[in-house]
């Protein structure tokens, strides 16, 4: 998922990624990063995933990022055993990834 904006200088702002991923490829370590151009932000590995059905997972990351100009934000999925990670989203299992200006330094 990926969302464009343009960070303010002096303003703090709170990524919040939203999914429900499963792992139907069989057990692994799984890896999420957010980052903008070459840089990463955050890395962060959830507890053990099913195989079988999602599982609801919830990350934030509250950074200061100065005025950079627009950009724009990814999240990158990645498992260790290099198999299927599905990110499962419906009306009931939904995904998002959002920003917020949560304020002044």
């Amino acid at each position: 998922m990926a969302l464009t904006f343009a960070p303010a200088a002096g303003r703090r702002y709170r990524f919040t990624y939203t999914s429900n991923p499963y792992l139907p490829g069989g057990a692994q370590v799984v890896t999420y990063k957010l980052i903008y151009g070459s840089t990463t932000l955050r890395y962060w590995t959830p507890p053990a995933l099913s195989t079988t059905v999602p599982t609801w997972v919830n990350f934030q990351h509250s950074a200061i990022l100065g005025a950079i100009g627009s950009q724009t934000f990814k999240i990158q999925i990645a498992g260790s055993a290099n198999t299927l990670i599905y990110d499962y989203g419906d009306p009931t299992y939904t995904r998002q990834f959002t920003v917020e200006d949560i304020g002044a330094l």
